[in-house]
């Protein structure tokens, strides 16, 4: 498969400080309020229910052990996915080859669907809804404009 190379068009984005208060992630906003990170947001109106039974049925030990590797490989295909997408050449270079394999599942979707690149990791806020957050990506999807999540 012949590798795809992405236009870019990178904003200069505006750093967020991060913050941590009460075990919960805030960015300090450019006007010095602080915003919760969406993630957090998400993470307290979420039902853990399901994720708390399957817990109890496999042991807290091997629940740990299992949600620490998927945290890792999901990071790892995260930076896979980041490098790809700002054409470094060795994007794949030290990577685990089951992290590897499961980036070619989604490389498709990015190479047919993924136009030019206007940031990674980039931090978006706002003052409205007091909530801020890095997004994995904005680039165009099918030439709309797009907030993408790996």
């Amino acid at each position: 498969m012949s590798r795809r190379f992405f236009e870019h068009a990178l904003f200069d984005f505006e750093q967020l400080k991060t913050v941590i208060m009460h075990d919960k992630r805030y960015y300090e906003l450019p006007n010095g309020t602080l915003a919760q990170s969406v993630t957090t947001r998400i993470g307290e109106a979420s039902d853990k229910t399901a994720l708390m039974e399957w817990r109890a049925r496999v042991g807290v030990e091997e629940a740990q052990k299992i949600s620490t590797q998927a945290a890792a490989r999901g990071t790892a295909i995260h930076s896979i996915c980041e490098s790809y997408l700002m054409n470094e050449p060795t994007y794949p270079k030290n990577s685990m080859p089951t992290n590897i394999d499961l980036f070619r599942t989604l490389r498709p979707h990015m190479d047919d669907h993924i136009g030019r690149v206007f940031g990674i990791e980039a931090p978006l806020y706002s003052y409205a809804l007091a909530a801020a957050g890095r997004t994995d990506c904005i680039a165009e999807w099918n030439g709309v404009p797009s907030i993408i999540d790996f």
